[in-house]
Parts: structure tokens; C-alpha cells; sequence
């Protein structure tokens, strides 16, 4: 399924069964990181390309992520599995209805 979250969570993403994929295309903030718009409560989140188990924290729709190691220069953008309680569906930013995405 293309697009799960329908860009709420400000990245590009895909969903099959339970499970998500979001590229992170902007690594700018070094290890500190959120993902916002999840509708879903998320079981775990893994390194896509190491398998890597990546600590976090949710607070609602927002993802904080608090284990993502540092992107090495030269480093492809890195993709994230989400393993979710049920398939992936976004929520809007009630501070932009009108809007697609939600900035947090």
C-alpha cells in the first residue's frame, strides 16, 4: 500500500499487513529525530537495512525516536520498519485540516 499515512507523517512511506517503511530523507537533526501523523500504536521500529532494534518513545501520533544512531557521511537515506498494532492509517494535524501533513 503506497503512502499509508497520505504524507501526515512528512515522509515517504509504504505499508503491507501490520507493517510500515518510512525513508527518512532529512537526517539534519543528528540523532534527534520525531516522526509525526501515525495513527497506529507501534510495537517496535527497526533498522531496515541491519536489522537493528531502534529505541523510541510515542506520545500519541508522534514517534521519538531516542536510538537512532548517527547517519555516517556519505550514507544512503536510511529506511525505518514500523511493526504496528494494526494497518498503517494517519491522523491529521487539527492546526492544518485542510493540509496533508503535520509539522512537529
Amino acid at each position: 500500500m503506497p503512502h499509508p499515512f497520505n504524507y501526515k507523517d512528512q515522509e515517504l512511506s509504504v505499508g503491507r499487513g501490520n507493517s510500515a517503511y518510512i525513508m527518512l530523507t532529512r537526517d539534519w537533526n543528528g540523532v534527534l529525530r520525531k516522526i509525526c501523523g501515525i495513527g497506529n500504536r507501534v510495537n517496535s521500529i527497526f533498522l531496515l537495512a541491519s536489522g537493528e532494534e531502534i529505541a523510541f518513545e510515542q506520545q500519541a501520533d508522534i514517534i521519538r525516536l531516542t536510538g537512532l544512531p548517527e547517519r555516517k557521511a556519505n550514507e544512503p537515506p536510511r529506511i525505518l520498519k514500523l511493526e504496528l498494532e494494526g494497518a498503517p492509517f494517519g491522523i491529521h494535524n487539527p492546526m492544518w485540516p485542510e493540509n496533508n501533513f503535520r509539522i512537529c
